[in-house]
């Protein structure tokens, strides 16, 4: 990967509204997730990547089906069967990704906003609820009951019913295959989790324009072409057309992403490692060009999480560390 490097700060929009996300929801929490509830049984999960479209008419008839966030929608459209929709997003964006809602369980995570709570119950929909770490700071002065309880744990503890939490991974497909595997699913299928554009797109334009004011008209351009999800919406109609992305070949391909979803992709690559033959990560993804990848490669060219929420050795043009 030859490219320039710099260091991202990741945070999450909403942190200041989460505690109170998830104490809200506490009151609604009837059915939780147990720990081993689905020993031995298979599962397929799917995110809304582009690789996905290549494989909805094929999906493997495993006991489950779980969708993501928007793959829900896309997978139900298309005829796929589909058992649970799945989300760990807080933000109300996912109003938009589930605004129709369908005959399936919902796996939602106790951080979810209450808006999309309220909807999927009006709905008269089943919701089983988990808990998703978060990193939410302790308040200033809180006292904890002993060494290894956070504020956030404590609240999971004394407001709901016994459950578990998933805490690997940024995005919603690394936390579903956790929360598969504590549910002792042996067979854990993957599609649809791209953790980046489609492959070998048109090269990334530079960035700046002229005198540095902002993104160039080639760069945003380039954006409204870049095709990020199964149902072919684009880099541009998902995180705007000034978002930094990147870009780098591997293997003699090439592909284009943002910092969280280079993480994504690498604790993608070390579930399928950690547990290799129970977990399978399927098609043409920027994971399964990373799995091809010696631990070389991983440690010392590729993005991973620097601690604090930072993403190093990211590499979109021009960014300042």
């Amino acid at each position: 990967m030859d490219c320039l490097t710099a260091t991202c700060q990741l945070a999450i929009p909403d942190m200041a509204h989460l505690l109170g996300y998830v104490t809200s929801n506490a009151a609604h929490a009837r059915r939780m997730v147990r720990a081993g509830s689905h020993s031995g049984r298979s599962v397929t999960i799917c995110g809304a990547g582009p690789s996905l479209a290549r494989h909805v008419r094929r999906l493997p008839a495993t006991t489950h089906v779980w969708a993501c966030n928007s793959a829900l929608l896309y997978l139900i459209r298309r005829g796929a069967r589909v058992t649970h929709g799945f989300a760990i997003d807080s933000s109300e964006g996912m109003l938009t990704d589930w605004a129709a809602t369908f005959d399936v369980n919902y796996l939602v995570a106790s951080s979810i906003a209450p808006r999309l709570r309220d909807h999927l119950l009006a709905a008269g929909r089943r919701l089983t609820w988990f808990h998703s770490y978060l990193g939410v700071p302790d308040p200033e002065g809180w006292a904890p009951p002993d060494a290894d309880t956070s504020y956030e744990l404590d609240l999971y503890r004394r407001l709901y019913p016994a459950s578990v939490r998933v805490g690997y991974g940024l995005n919603a497909v690394p936390r579903a295959i956790c929360l598969a595997l504590i549910m002792g699913f042996a067979d854990i299928r993957v599609y649809g989790a791209d953790c980046a554009a489609a492959p070998d797109a048109p090269p990334m334009p530079t960035y700046w324009s002229l005198g540095g004011a902002g993104a160039s008209p080639e760069y945003r351009a380039w954006m409204r072409a870049l095709v990020m999800y199964a149902d072919g919406r684009t880099a541009a109609d998902a995180f705007g057309e000034s978002a930094y992305l990147a870009e780098a070949t591997i293997d003699g391909v090439r592909w284009a992403t943002r910092a969280d979803m280079t993480v994504s992709a690498r604790h993608l690559v070390d579930l399928q490692r950690a547990h290799s033959g129970r977990v399978t990560l399927v098609g043409d993804t920027l994971p399964a060009a990373l799995a091809r990848q010696s631990d070389a490669f991983m440690r010392e060219s590729f993005p991973d999480m620097g601690g604090l929420g930072r993403v190093v050795n990211f590499a979109p043009e021009l960014v300042a560390a």
